[in-house]
């Protein structure tokens, strides 16, 4: 797999073996899933998710699953364009298709942010004053740090748990296809660019002027999942 692994997501999206999961000691009321931008199909005609997108949904719904999440709010908005669909809505159809008995769970979606800081925002906005218990957060390993400081900032409490992490876990086939992820050049180049973005909201901690550019970069191509 190696560096090609990020092109090909569809090695990815086998059924979850039936392994037994580790415990979790909690249920969380709400599981924050966050988006990670839209691509094009091989094919340059359909939108689809990203493989870290699919990879945070695919944890999500086997929480909500295992009784370990009361809730889903998938978060991302139409990054690839009005004419597009939304991430949220994208993730959630996803979801579907990969859990059908997941069909009446409770999921809410928030289709209006462009990136880490404005899925922060207006995800925080949307329960505000009904934020009570245990939220978790569900991003990748490299993009947790900047996640967590961002839902923080707009006064969150959250706990965190990688999307790898959730799925490795609980199926073999998921674990190898991961650890060869995690040596991949495509996440090497993802955490070069978290240690830039970090130092950027040192400079800027409500992420004011990481919006403005991702507003301006938005729109496919490899630039539309710079600041996911």
């Amino acid at each position: 797999m190696g560096e090609n692994i990020g092109g090909t997501p569809e090695e990815y999206t086998g059924e979850i073996e039936d392994e037994e999961s580790p415990e979790i000691p909690k249920t969380f009321r709400y599981a924050i899933i966050l988006g990670s931008g839209m691509k094009l199909d091989p094919n340059g005609e359909t939108i689809g998710l990203t493989l870290d997108s699919k990879l945070r949904v695919l944890a999500g719904g086997l929480l909500a699953r295992e009784g370990k999440v009361n809730e889903l709010i998938l978060t991302g908005g139409k990054t690839a364009g009005a004419d597009n669909p939304s991430e949220a809505e994208t993730m959630k159809l996803y979801l579907l298709r990969k859990y059908p008995d997941l069909a009446d769970f409770p999921i809410r979606l928030e289709e209006t942010s462009i990136d880490t800081a404005t899925n922060a925002e207006f995800t925080s906005e949307m329960l505000r004053g009904d934020s009570e218990g245990p939220i978790l957060l569900i991003t990748n390993d490299y993009h947790m740090l900047r996640a967590s400081k961002n839902f923080q900032n707009q006064g969150l409490n959250i706990e965190e748990m990688p999307a790898e992490e959730i799925v490795s876990e609980r199926s073999s086939h998921h674990e190898r296809f991961i650890r060869e992820y995690l040596r991949s050049c495509e996440i090497k180049k993802k955490q070069a660019i978290e240690v830039a973005l970090r130092g950027m909201m040192k400079l800027d901690p409500k992420g004011k002027l990481l919006t403005a550019l991702a507003h301006k970069l938005r729109g496919g191509g490899c630039l539309s999942q710079l600041f996911q």
